[in-house]
């Protein structure tokens, strides 16, 4: 990230973090890289894995190898995941649609990194860490958001002392949805 700024000439730019991104929004903020930072449809919160049994029985097993390989295979499958996370308010899921979906889990190393959070959770921070966080932040939330509660939304950003904003109509993949709707929230001072 300091890279990055660098090469662009950014100082401590704003920083929005979509769903597990959130987590590295805030980290971003308590190393001192952010200005401000935006939650969006993200609660930054740690959540530990799955029970042992279901470690053992899934993910240490060629059934987690199967799983994935049909869900990438599977536009049918996909294309309700997709329905659940962009909301009611989806556009036409094609077969083009579930493929941008579909295509970086095809990547080098992707099956590891998702059986690396099957296995030891989501990797983000406790409530008390939100707490701790001295930089102005925003919240923002789809209404029809399937994925992560509208309640995680809340409390974080009662945790960061932050601005709530509830974007109707919209699912977990608010910004697609809604885009002017999350600009406008991003840009309006509290």
């Amino acid at each position: 990230m300091q890279a990055f700024c660098r090469a662009l000439e950014l100082t401590k730019p704003i920083v929005v973090g979509h769903s597990l991104g959130a987590a590295v929004a805030v980290e971003l903020a308590r190393r001192g890289l952010a200005s401000r930072i935006v939650l969006l449809d993200g609660d930054a919160l740690r959540s530990g894995g799955p029970p042992r049994v279901v470690t053992e029985a899934l993910v240490k097993s060629p059934f987690f190898t199967t799983i994935y390989r049909f869900l990438l295979r599977s536009p049918w499958a996909v294309k309700r995941i997709l329905e659940n996370a962009y909301g009611p308010n989806h556009p036409p899921i094609d077969i083009a649609e579930v493929r941008r979906w579909t295509d970086p889990f095809r990547a080098k190393d992707a099956r590891r990194a998702l059986e690396g959070m099957a296995q030891h959770g989501i990797a983000g921070f406790t409530r008390q860490d939100l707490r701790r966080i001295h930089v102005p932040a925003l919240v923002v939330w789809g209404a029809n958001d399937d994925v992560d509660p509208v309640a995680s939304g809340r409390q974080s950003a009662r945790d960061l002392r932050a601005r709530f904003v509830l974007v109707p109509r919209a699912g977990h993949l608010s910004m697609l949805v809604a885009p002017n709707a999350v600009a406008r929230a991003i840009v309006t001072p509290r």
